[in-house]
């Protein structure tokens, strides 16, 4: 299953507004193609909405970008942060049956996961923005 939009723990909604990652795919587009991607080796960003650690030997990530609103299930060793930007590579799978009521759409296993870090210069700008709009 990819999951429906859902706000993050706590009811605030995360912004999703990433970019796509070169040479990747959006979530959209797996959608879209997955029946002639299901198997290959997949790379897209995303920004982690939910997060649970070690389950099943596991970290379990549901990862949004901006072309949709559905979630992504990709689990992975990395550790992350809700409203973490990560770029995923992994082998996309397609109608997973986990048992016990878990079954999905569309997943990612054993993905490697790696957090983008905001660049100083971006972040500078932000604070900018907010105090500039804070003020006026």
């Amino acid at each position: 299953m990819m999951t429906e939009k859902k706000p993050a723990p706590g009811g605030a909604e995360i912004k999703v507004n990433v970019t796509p990652a070169k040479g990747g795919v959006t979530i959209a587009e797996l959608v879209a193609g997955r029946e002639k991607l299901a198997g290959s080796e997949v790379v897209l960003r995303g920004k982690v909405t939910k997060y649970k650690a070690d389950i099943l030997g596991a970290n379990w990530l549901h990862v949004r970008d901006a072309s949709s609103e559905r979630d992504l299930v990709v689990t992975t060793k990395a550790e992350v942060k809700v409203g973490d930007t990560v770029l995923i590579r992994g082998r996309l799978e397609r109608d997973v049956n986990l048992g016990a009521g878990y079954s999905y759409e569309l997943f990612i296993r054993n993905a490697e996961v790696t957090v983008e870090k905001v660049p100083l210069e971006r972040l500078y700008m932000a604070i900018l923005v907010l105090l500039n709009n804070f003020m006026h």
